[in-house]
């Protein structure tokens, strides 16, 4: 609980969302679920808006055990991309390398990959397939 105080007054959201998933995992285990529901809920949340993905799932799976609901995120559109991410991402859906892409879009291979790792994070895809399927249902919407 002193932790939590600490680090609300601190910059780091991570280390007050950390600390947060620890004390309700506590006090779920304590088995007072009202005041673990508070803390993971809270918790969940901001792993999510940072999407740090692994701790988002752990806060939702101890919010679910300890009776609470994990509020439904939308899930990131095409149109939330930046124009730099949409025109990397149509073209490697397309097919082309980071390479290609690079050469074509004048920055280096390893910018692309650099826009390509916040793309597959937004949309939530591991492979330029997935990359290509998503971009093409979210056209046709």
């Amino acid at each position: 609980m002193e932790a939590i105080a600490i680090h609300k007054q601190a910059r780091g959201p991570i280390y007050l969302a950390r600390s947060q998933l620890v004390h309700g995992e506590r006090l779920r285990r304590q088995r007072r679920l009202r005041e673990s529901r508070d803390q993971l809920r809270t918790a969940h949340r901001y792993f999510h808006a940072m999407g740090i993905r692994t701790y988002a799932d752990r806060a939702r799976r101890d919010l679910l055990a300890a009776g609470g609901k994990a509020a439904a995120h939308p899930r990131v559109q095409a149109h939330d991309l930046t124009p730099q991410e949409t025109q990397v991402a149509r073209l490697a859906a397309k097919g082309a390398t980071n390479a290609q892409i690079g050469s074509q879009l004048f920055i280096s291979a390893s910018t692309v990959d650099y826009h390509l790792r916040k793309v597959f994070r937004k949309l939530d895809v591991t492979s330029r397939h997935q990359l290509a399927q998503s971009l093409a249902g979210r056209a046709g919407r």
